[in-house]
């Protein structure tokens, strides 16, 4: 068993306490080098340490069953024969604690952002010991800097401040650069945590991490997660992640967007790029997206969403909402219900609220509102903003010279459009 009497009736050891201790033969007892790092498994979603990296001019390891114990600010291994004394060959789940996370940076799931990890602390448990949590506080620089006991003395004593620990629980750390094959459980973990995470703040953790680590990132992601967080990286960055993912990938994350947002971002990348993700989509929303990247963009027709509900006027209020239910994932907003009539055309609109006021055989066609706004397709985009504005809606739906309805624009994608025309009109004035 691993005994450390420095740490008496702790279950706790900083990383930081035992690099750098000297290494004895326990037969022989004499000194082979300084340990220079420990090895973990990735296997478990807590890293279970399973050898020593030693250094006397080079660099040997040693599994974890060798070591005797680690006492006295000694460190003891047993049963060593000559054929033990070997270099560290890591299998994909192998990593090197002081090598993978000092000094680096990791992604506090918890928190959100991009934090910096000092030390690790380690769990004992037994003759084992576990990656518990990581250190990304001052007073774990201090320890590794070998002043954590003078530096807090001297705070506490002239200034009354206590320097504290300040440590993220393994279990809320994504470390970039994590080997997204190994294992799936950790994959998977590393996912659910990812999704926790508002798509703004994933977005902005990218911007702040170089290419590499960006990319890594973004692969580890679920589809889902993947697309909501694209929707919110400047468009080169959008660009740039697509170009490092494989084809099929590429094609489940847009799968998962909006159609507007899709259109908006094909419409920067070559004819050729585009063709090959559009082939490889479902025939139907392959279809919409071609439609919609022929619109000019300075029209309402280039704004539109093509994920809505609409129904026949003559369904009832039950017909209505079970459609809702088995369709509400697929379309981006759901507050209004359109109503078509036989040849297609909008005659009406109804919201959720008033669908569950009324009776389940009510006809929807005597509960549906008849007068609605809306804009034709080639309906100029400033013109679009300003319909938002003047009257407060959210959604307005878009039909063609036949008043057949092909679209909705949300008020987010109607001002993010007309924003930078209307910044340029106001500057002229």
């Amino acid at each position: 068993m691993v005994k450390i009497p420095s740490l008496q009736n702790k279950n706790f050891v900083f990383l930081s306490e035992i690099i750098g201790l000297p290494v004895y033969d326990q037969k022989t007892q004499k000194k082979i080098g300084k340990v220079h790092d420990l090895s973990a498994t990735t296997k478990e979603i807590y890293p279970r340490i399973t050898g020593m990296l030693v250094h006397d001019g080079k660099k040997y390891y040693f599994p974890w069953s060798k070591i005797a114990s680690i006492e006295y600010n000694v460190v003891v291994v047993k049963d060593i024969e000559e054929s033990d004394i070997k270099e560290f060959n890591p299998t994909d789940c192998d990593i090197l604690l002081k090598e993978t996370f000092w000094d680096k940076q990791i992604v506090n799931i918890s928190g959100s952002n991009l934090v910096r990890v000092n030390d690790i602390q380690l769990l004992r448990e037994n003759a084992n010991l576990w990656v518990a949590h990581v250190d990304i506080g001052f007073r774990g620089l201090l320890r590794r800097l070998g002043w954590e006991e003078v530096f807090c003395s001297v705070s506490e004593w002239l200034f009354a401040y206590k320097i504290v620990d300040n440590l993220i629980s393994w279990k809320f750390v994504h470390p970039i650069g994590a080997d997204a094959s190994c294992p799936p459980m950790k994959l998977q973990l590393s996912h659910e945590k990812l999704s926790e995470i508002h798509p703004v703040d994933l977005a902005e953790i990218l911007l702040d991490i170089g290419v590499n680590e960006r990319t890594t990132i973004f692969r580890s992601m679920n589809n889902v997660t993947a697309a909501k967080t694209l929707q919110e990286l400047p468009r080169k960055t959008q660009i740039e992640m697509l170009e490092a993912l494989e084809k099929e990938r590429v094609v489940n994350i847009l799968s998962e967007m909006p159609v507007d947002e899709t259109v908006d971002l094909l419409s920067e990348i070559s004819d050729k790029a585009q063709h090959s993700i559009l082939a490889n989509m479902k025939k139907e929303k392959a279809a919409e997206i071609r439609n919609l990247l022929t619109h000019s963009e300075k029209i309402a027709g280039a704004l539109m969403n093509t994920d809505f509900l609409a129904v026949p006027m003559g369904w009832t209020v039950e017909q209505t909402l079970s459609f809702v239910k088995e369709n509400s994932k697929t379309a981006e907003n759901i507050y209004y219900i359109y109503v078509k009539d036989d040849k297609e055309s909008l005659v009406g609109a109804m919201t959720i609220r008033q669908l569950f006021q009324n009776e389940p055989a009510r006809p929807i066609a005597e509960i549906m509102k008849k007068r609605l706004t809306k804009v034709r397709i080639d309906t100029d985009r400033k013109k679009v903003a300003v319909l938002f504005v003047k009257y407060n809606f959210n959604v307005l739906p878009v039909v063609d010279k036949q008043n057949k309805l092909k679209g909705i624009i949300t008020i987010k994608d109607a001002l993010e459009a007309a924003y930078p025309e209307i910044k340029e009109d106001a500057e002229v004035k």
